[in-house]
């Protein structure tokens, strides 16, 4: 039975990658969002229990990076706003994997060198269901700024940008793969363990291994992510952020 939903999860892959983004991009939220139920049903059964018998790492880097073309953006922060209730605000702590500051080198000419800087303030936005994320920017630098003109920024959603993992030709997209929001093989929402546990090793074991994209090499260590959240936590500015789209995502 495990080899055979192994096939299909190559099966599945080969088919989604032979097809346009522009046509995938059309397909109904309905239909797709069913496509990524079944698959997610394939890598947990297929992944999971393989890792903790024996406990190993078995998750292909391919199915690992696959993730990436189920994830879906919104086509602004302004949609993101305009359905808050399908959406939640995750709080600081669990922003730090998408603050990344630095000069991106790569092997991988899909994912060219880039330099990404002010992503101290990034907010992370996951569906309900806990499979699509979002990380959002400020367009703009907001270290010179006064309170009152963050404020004014913030009144704007016009004034963020999605991050993706591809150059996009959308005002309101920006290519950042190193901090961009990943789709979830499982999502843990109501803080049960065997969810939580689930989740760490389809989703965040993988992450630390092979990281967002393939051939795209930055400071995925604890230290640096700790320092992101240390940075977050003492931050007065992140606080401002962070509790006025609180008050929009309750």
């Amino acid at each position: 039975m495990q080899r055979y939903k192994a096939e299909v999860i190559r099966y599945i892959m080969a088919e989604v990658n032979i097809i346009p983004q522009e046509y995938l991009d059309k397909i109904p939220a309905e239909q797709w969002n069913n496509l990524c139920d079944y698959f997610n049903s394939l890598v947990s059964y297929s992944y999971y229990y393989k890792f903790i018998s024996p406990f190993r790492l078995d998750m292909p880097q391919e199915v690992h990076y696959f993730r990436n073309k189920l994830n879906r953006y919104s086509e602004s922060f302004q949609d993101i706003v305009d359905n808050s209730s399908n959406w939640q605000l995750y709080n600081k702590k669990d922003t730090r994997y998408h603050m990344n500051n630095g000069d991106f080198e790569s092997t991988n000419l899909k994912y060219p060198f880039y330099s990404s800087y002010n992503n101290e303030y990034n907010l992370k936005f996951v569906t309900k269901d806990g499979l699509f994320e979002s990380i959002v920017s400020p367009k703009i630098s907001l270290e010179n700024l006064s309170n009152d003109e963050i404020i004014e920024l913030l009144k704007n959603p016009d004034n963020w940008v999605i991050l993706t993992d591809m150059n996009s030709d959308n005002p309101n997209h920006r290519y950042d793969p190193v901090n961009m929001g990943t789709y979830n093989y499982f999502a843990s929402l109501a803080g049960n363990p065997f969810d939580d546990a689930k989740h760490r090793v389809l989703d965040v074991e993988t992450f630390f291994s092979y990281g967002n994209v393939s051939g795209l090499f930055y400071g995925n260590s604890k230290t640096s992510r700790n320092e992101n959240g240390e940075f977050a936590r003492k931050s007065t500015l992140t606080d401002m952020i962070f509790d006025y789209y609180e008050g929009i995502f309750l």
